[in-house]
């Protein structure tokens, strides 16, 4: 990000970043778990060299690195697991729609849901 970014308008980028990264993996899972994959793969391919595993040794028990683990799970509600084959939907995400049945008020829920995705917004998406 450039310099002359004030601290208030860097916090609202990275504020949309995160809200779009946690869009993405829920309207595209199956898109967002073959791409989780892809990273899984290249960071044990490079793992397994001589500077990955420098690195790893560096990284391990970092403070900074559970905090990052925490904020990935929370952004992508957990639905990303390492080992779950391409095109199978994730278990949480069908977990949370059983759930969201149970609920009080499920069919008002799902169409103030419905209702407010189809609203025009302020904010546009990026296309696929």
């Amino acid at each position: 990000m450039p310099d002359s970014v004030s601290h208030d308008e860097r916090d609202e980028q990275i504020d949309r970043a995160i809200q779009q990264l946690s869009r993405a993996v829920v309207k595209y899972p199956l898109a967002a778990q073959a791409a989780y994959s892809a990273l899984v793969r290249e960071g044990r391919a490079f793992a397994a060299t001589d500077e990955g595993r420098r690195i790893r040794s560096q990284l391990a028990g970092s403070e900074l690195v559970a905090r990052l683990r925490t904020a990935w799970e929370l952004l992508t509600l957990g639905m990303l697991r390492d080992g779950t084959s391409a095109g199978v939907l994730p278990s949480v995400l069908v977990e949370a729609l059983v759930q969201a049945v149970f609920r009080n008020r499920f069919e008002a829920r799902i169409h103030e849901a419905m209702v407010t995705r189809n609203e025009p917004s302020d904010e546009r998406e990026p296309s696929p």
